[in-house]
């Protein structure tokens, strides 16, 4: 024991009496060794009351504080025994700590376990979480770039484009002193045929970027200047696997890259983008406003405020720009336009515009980040509740360290140190096991993690402090009911566990509710995602290749021959065109029509799609009234249209077949009407849609076919390649296409999937310990009852009641909870699953079947030890 030689002289004072600094007597207290401080300190204090007793108070503090320095000499310094008492006690404590682990195996080995999964399963999650939280965060001056979109509202359709007209950036560049820099990006739709020398390949993350793209976005540089990469015509930036896929182990710098039958001399190699970004290409191509402009109005724009402050208001300012530049094109659909703005590290959550890239979930980040601390918290109460039954198992010893003279807090320090032990093997464990199952994470979820990320400082310096927490949570009740132990109650066995229980049951209902919460939560995703996926979306998605389209006006007059050639192949049953945004699961293009609307013709905005004769055919769509559009129409450029029933029940039209709508000054007759149909995901309703006969400007070409098979490909490839020389046959399937719109939605089932397993594994490993500790502790209460007759189930029902009713009442709490959190989840669905009861029974059942069994092997060993021998100890 540290023998405490401190003596407060202070209040041996008289008062109003001279006393010596403090300071000087708090230094003298830290230098001097403990053994020599009191009969020091004594003779230093005697002396200053002789001295004020001759002399000035100011002197005698002064000599005082000579006195102190005098004494800073090496036979006056603490000894190193102080550290050698810390490393004999640490290496006690690890030694009786080891000791006691080792004596309760399965008790250690539970709480290993789980603390193992637990952990590993909060770094995976966390992990992910951080993963979505940087998207877009990478870029020097992110917190200052905002991303305009635009906003086209009108009586029939709100339509959010991502997109702003070609103009807008450099016109608030000009009124507005606070915008330091605009860009505007365009992408090149479909894939674009890149060729150097004989290596050609299909490419579809080509952007053309005006010059002041890099004084926004930062980038890591391999070769180049950015300040005059894009500065000249016919320039283009790419990325180092670009670099690599075209030019092998030669310097690309000044080579020149042929995109879409242009040359582009290369004047800068950037590092790959990492993959938490919104904005992912492998090219830029150097352009300029006017360009844009003339070739595509709409633009990806981007603006830098001088300071962030400077966005505060400028919503105001964009709605003055729309007004009076795109008041004429609002009035011309009925409407309104508006531009919208949102800051760089926001967008990535931001709501889904039309032409976006795919968004994500804050509250699935919410949602993930409470799954992974439920995880870690179920592991703690195991931990505490198997730690509070071997309450009474270690009683004894408790009270015979007491006897021999063990302070409390030197009890509490002993437990909370086996605590800290066993948290850190865990972790210890967790990091091979996350490693292990890192490769899973990033299958489920498509995203690149690494372990290494873990090992950086700031990750380092988390993890301890997450160990301390961890250990200081798991064991610092079960550390405060050992300590505080009466010897006298712990060897009589008079130890009150009743309060404990009570708590321990507290513990058990709220691992339980937990675990079934996720578990109900885990099967309303997973109908939800089989009511996406498996609803007939009104149209055979099935065994169709979507192929892509070259752009070259040359190469597309051979189309009609290659699919003439293409249906004519044994395996191949249909070949249809589409135009630009018109196969099923694009964002369509939006225009404005005048159509008759209660007896007036009135501006209205409605998707349309272009197709040729075959498409309506191919995808088995079917028709209500009228008839298809015919090849000739298509090829002649006809203006006989088709309309889907949701049109038709807008506009309140009776005789839809004699309506005729207009856009511009062109006319157009409708010859059908197609039944609804879901072009896009089941997220939201059904829209009006117009379909036009028009194959001019076809971005894929669709192919109806049976089973694909190597040899089927070949002979595709083979067609194609007999008209599209140095074009890859690049396809894809139409459900695939489908299936993608559904990404966030399957990823967080297969992740609640995985993760509700995970909770329901360590509570039913809490409950298999507990059970085993209890059963162990009453063995001779069963060998009594034997021996008195009772049978079997009189012996295992009363424990498998106790624990089972604990479960239960978690199940009776938890169905409410995940109603309530699954309804929040569900209205963001137009089409949604039933919360019948089948939905919350399931789960409830499965998980009392799975405590059932965990339960009973020890009930029924406990059943089947020979009385006689549990009771000879005695």
């Amino acid at each position: 024991m540290e023998h405490d030689s401190k003596i407060n002289f202070q209040k041996y004072m008289i008062p109003d009496r001279p006393a010596p600094p403090k300071w000087a007597e708090r230094f003298l207290e830290w230098y001097c060794d403990p053994r020599l401080l009191e009969d020091l300190q004594g003779d230093l204090h005697e002396r200053f009351m002789l001295r004020t007793k001759s002399m000035s108070a100011l002197r005698a503090k002064l000599l005082y504080i000579r006195d102190v320095f005098v004494f800073l000499k090496p036979y006056t310094f603490r000894r190193k025994n102080q550290v050698s008492s810390f490393l004999f006690m640490f290496r006690n404590y690890s030694y009786s700590s080891s000791r006691n682990l080792m004596r309760s195996k399965l008790h250690t080995g539970l709480i290993v376990f789980g603390l193992t999964i637990s952990i590993s399963g909060f770094i995976l999650i966390s992990m992910y979480v951080s993963d979505e939280l940087k998207y877009d965060r990478h870029y020097d001056k992110a917190e200052r770039i905002f991303q305009i979109t635009t906003e086209l509202q009108s009586e029939t359709s709100n339509s959010h484009v991502v997109w702003t007209d070609a103009y807008l950036g450099h016109r608030l560049k000009e009124l507005y002193p606070e915008v330091e820099e605009v860009v505007e990006l365009l992408k090149l739709q479909g894939k674009i045929t890149v060729q150097y020398k004989d290596k050609i390949f299909s490419e579809d993350l080509l952007y053309r970027a005006e010059r002041t793209y890099f004084r926004i976005f930062s980038h890591s540089w391999i070769a180049g200047d950015p300040s005059t990469a894009l500065t000249n015509p016919k320039s283009i930036v790419i990325t180092q696997k670009i670099a690599k896929k075209y030019f092998g182990e030669e310097l690309p710098l000044n080579k020149v890259l042929t995109v879409s039958h242009e040359n582009f001399i290369v004047t800068g190699i950037i590092r790959d983008l990492p993959g938490h970004t919104d904005l992912k290409f492998d090219a830029l191509l150097s352009t300029d406003n006017e360009y844009l402009a003339e070739t595509n109005f709409w633009c990806l724009t981007f603006i830098l405020f001088r300071d962030v402050k400077d966005a505060n208001g400028f919503g105001q300012k964009l709605s003055e720009v729309a007004k009076k530049y795109m008041e004429p094109e609002a009035a011309k659909m009925g409407g309104n336009v508006a531009y919208q703005m949102e800051s760089l590290p926001s967008v990535h959550f931001g709501k889904k515009k039309l032409f976006d890239t795919p968004k994500s979930s804050k509250s699935n980040i919410y949602v993930f980040s409470i799954i992974a601390l439920f995880i870690l918290l179920i592991a703690c109460i195991n931990y505490a509740n198997l730690s509070i039954v071997q309450v009474a198992k270690r009683r004894t010893e408790a009270g015979v360290r007491k006897i021999m003279g063990a302070l409390p807090s030197q009890l509490m320090k002993q437990y909370l140190f086996e605590s800290f032990i066993l948290s850190a093997l865990s972790f210890i464990l967790a990091l091979g096991l996350t490693a292990f199952l890192m490769r899973f994470m990033n299958q489920l979820t498509e995203k690149e993690l690494s372990l290494q990320e873990l090992f950086t400082t700031s990750s380092l310096v988390i993890i301890l402090f997450a160990i301390l927490i961890i250990a200081f949570l798991a064991g610092s009740y079960p550390a405060i009911l050992l300590s505080s132990t009466n010897p006298l109650h712990a060897f009589k066995g008079h130890l009150r566990i009743v309060s404990k229980s009570r708590i321990r049951n507290l513990l058990i209902v709220f691992q339980f509710t937990a675990s079934i919460t996720l578990m109900i939560s885990s099967k309303i995703v997973f109908d939800q995602f089989s009511i996406l996926t498996d609803t007939d979306p009104g149209f055979n998605k099935e065994q169709v290749l979507v192929v892509d389209v070259p752009k070259d006006t040359f190469l597309i007059k051979s189309l009609p021959l290659i699919q003439k050639e293409f249906s004519e192949l044994a395996f191949v049953s249909g070949a249809a065109l589409a135009g630009y945004n018109s196969i099923p699961t694009s964002d369509m293009n939006v225009d404005t029509y005048d159509v008759e609307y209660k007896g007036e013709y009135v501006a209205k905005a409605f998707n349309d799609i272009s197709v040729d004769a075959n498409y309506i055919k191919l995808l088995k769509i079917e028709l209500k009234d009228g008839r298809e559009l015919n090849q000739s129409e298509v090829e002649t450029g006809n203006t006989s249209i088709l309309v889907n029933e949701s049109l038709v029940k807008m506009m309140e039209w009776e005789n839809p077949l004699e309506q005729i709508i207009y856009e511009n000054s062109n006319a157009f007759e409708i010859v059908g009407v197609v039944k609804d149909f879901h072009f896009n995901s089941l997220h939201k309703s059904i829209e009006p849609i117009i379909i036009h006969g028009n194959n001019n400007s076809p971005e894929k070409l669709m192919l109806k076919v049976d089973r694909v098979d190597f040899e089927k490909v070949v002979a595709m490839e083979r067609v194609w390649n007999k008209y599209m020389d140095k074009t890859p046959f690049n396809f894809e399937f139409l459900d695939s296409y489908f299936n993608q719109q559904y990404k966030s939605e399957m990823t967080m089932r297969n992740l609640l999937w995985y993760f509700s397993g995970f909770t329901i594994v360590i509570a039913c490993l809490g409950l298999f310990g507990l059970v085993a500790i209890s059963t162990s502790i009453r063995i001779k209460e069963f060998a009594i009852r034997k021996v008195l007759g009772a049978g079997f189930l009189n012996i295992v029902f009363p424990i498998v009641k106790e624990f089972l009713l604990l479960v239960s009442i978690g199940a009776f709490l938890a169905v409410p909870l995940a109603w309530w959190f699954m309804s929040e989840w569900l209205s963001n669905f137009s089409y949604k699953t039933p919360l019948g009861i089948s939905v919350f029974v399931l789960p409830i059942l499965l998980t009392l079947v799975v405590a059932l069994l965990a339960m009973m092997y020890h009930t029924i060993m406990a059943t089947r030890i020979n009385p006689i021998d549990s009771i000879k100890h005695e």
